[in-house]
């Protein structure tokens, strides 16, 4: 077996932010390369094109964040696949707060900002049901298991404007 790693980030900047970071870990058969798991998992995973991830099919759109989102069409793109791939691994936030302890890592109250104040119990996803995760979860897991594939692991980070600031100002890059 070998392993794929999907990267990702998402954000609106130093002065907005926060930037999202995550990392999405698949164990595959050996010789997969990240176009083939598509492929292999095309009865539940649209592909990652701007014109695949807009299909009104029940398939899971699993794309880069640009391509997903776009401001003011909504966030359930984003929030199915996300919402999707949580409870591959047994996650299964319900408020905002649940969600910024998945992005922050175990030290979430020491990382947040003002940002999140006075969030923390907003119900979340925001646009779509999370009744539909119960119909998805074994699609995806049959899929998942005929195609020899395993999705092992999601980590995110976010990092906050102050932070991301504070790094740069410390380094004098970016990278």
């Amino acid at each position: 077996m070998s392993f794929l790693l999907g990267i990702d980030e998402a954000g609106y900047g130093p002065n907005l932010g926060p930037l999202i970071i995550s990392a999405s870990l698949w164990e595959v058969p050996e010789g997969i390369r990240g176009d083939a798991l598509y492929e292999r998992l095309q009865t539940v995973i649209a592909p990652a094109t701007a014109r695949a991830a807009k299909t009104t099919d029940q398939r899971v759109a699993i794309a880069d964040s640009k391509i997903l989102y776009q401001s003011g069409k909504g966030l359930k793109l984003l929030e199915r696949g996300l919402w999707a791939a949580w409870s591959l691994i047994d996650q299964q936030p319900a408020i905002c707060g649940d969600v910024w302890k998945l992005l922050t890592g175990p030290d979430a109250d020491s990382r947040r900002e003002a940002l999140c104040h006075g969030m923390d119990s907003l119900p979340v996803p925001r646009d779509f049901n999370t009744a539909e995760i119960d119909r998805l979860r074994p699609q995806l897991r049959e899929a998942l298991a005929q195609a020899g594939v395993r999705f092992v692991n999601l980590q995110s980070i976010a990092i906050f404007p102050r932070e991301f600031n504070d790094t740069l100002e410390r380094s004098d890059s970016k990278g």
